[in-house]
């Protein structure tokens, strides 16, 4: 019995695992963001890819459709642009790089 639940117990820890998806995957509309199959409010994370190179150029975290956590940018060598924090679709701070990764004071 102890192994049924050990089995059961990991199986619900791994279908709470977040979802990331291609942001072109999902509907904008205003500051909501909407799955483009069910049409509801996205919650996961959405990747941005440069169409020429392929490479992650932004990562944005949603919550009931609105940017909640962090939104991360990348420069086409892999080093980070921005690092920003939302709460329910709010800004709540955030930091630049230059693209040799000196900090931008603000």
């Amino acid at each position: 019995m102890r192994y049924l639940w050990a089995i059961i117990f990991s199986i619900f820890l791994c279908s709470c695992g977040s979802v990331t998806v291609d942001m072109k995957d999902l509907r904008r509309s205003g500051d909501m963001a909407f799955d483009k199959i069910t049409g509801k409010p996205f919650a996961g994370t959405a990747l941005i890819y440069d169409e020429k190179t392929k490479n992650k150029i932004e990562q944005i975290e949603f919550e009931e459709g609105l940017m909640h956590g962090k939104s991360r940018g990348y420069f086409e060598n892999g080093n980070k642009s921005y690092v920003a924090v939302y709460e329910k679709g709010k800004l709540i701070s955030i930091e630049s790089w230059e693209e040799d990764g000196t900090v931008i004071d603000e």
